[in-house]
């Protein structure tokens, strides 16, 4: 069955996306691993056995990769924003055939990228032009290998993920899209404003609940 992997949040540093987390929910992620694939680098904060929250931002110690980095991190417009603090800007599906799950896709997801790192190996579908999926409210695919999973060795500081909330002006359109690819049930869904898609995640912590935007 699908189920969320992980949840992105973009920051223009690590050092800015630390600190956002800190503030919002009170702990702090740590730092996990760098992409060599994009050329980014990124936090993580454990929300259970198979589920983390990942701060990426572009490594600025790393050679420009070979096509535009993920999450349109490329983007002036993209980089203005994140001046301002990070943003969530996408949540990530764990399928068990990721070639099949792209296929039955309705909107679009881009190809899997093959990624391998720390013993682990996945892949992950990426648009070929580093665009958010839709907007940035869509999900991305991932299709572990091997059973393991990031979350097995972040250190674990109680959180974890209670509820991911997707906003889109035509709620019933966004849930149909998602059920291609079996990500409705993952997911509550609310009426947003007039050309608005976004998601909103709430967080359990030691310290009670946290809401990221």
């Amino acid at each position: 069955m699908p189920a969320i992997d992980h949840i992105v949040l973009v920051a223009e540093s690590l050092e800015q996306g630390a600190e956002f987390v800190t503030q919002q929910l009170r702990v702090t992620p740590v730092y996990a691993w760098r992409n060599e694939v994009f050329g980014t680098h990124s936090l993580a904060l454990r929300l259970g056995p198979a589920a983390f929250l990942e701060v990426i931002a572009i490594d600025e110690h790393a050679p420009p990769p070979a096509r535009p980095r993920w999450y349109q991190l490329d983007d002036t417009e993209m980089q203005r924003t994140l001046m301002r603090r990070p943003r969530l800007f996408g949540w990530v599906v764990r399928v068990e055939d990721i070639d099949a799950a792209i296929r039955s896709a309705q909107f679009g997801v881009g190809e899997a990228v093959a990624f391998a790192q720390g013993g682990l190996a996945w892949r992950q579908s990426v648009p070929r032009d580093g665009a958010l999926v839709l907007f940035g409210a869509g999900p991305s695919l991932i299709e572990r290998e091997g059973g393991g999973h990031p979350a097995q060795w972040l250190p674990d500081q109680g959180c974890a993920l209670d509820r991911l909330t997707v906003s889109d002006e035509a709620p019933a359109r966004m849930r149909a899209l998602l059920a291609s690819v079996g990500a409705e049930t993952l997911v509550a869904f609310q009426q947003g404003n007039r050309g608005e898609s976004r998601f909103e995640v709430t967080i359990t912590t030691p310290h009670g609940g946290g809401l990221l935007l």
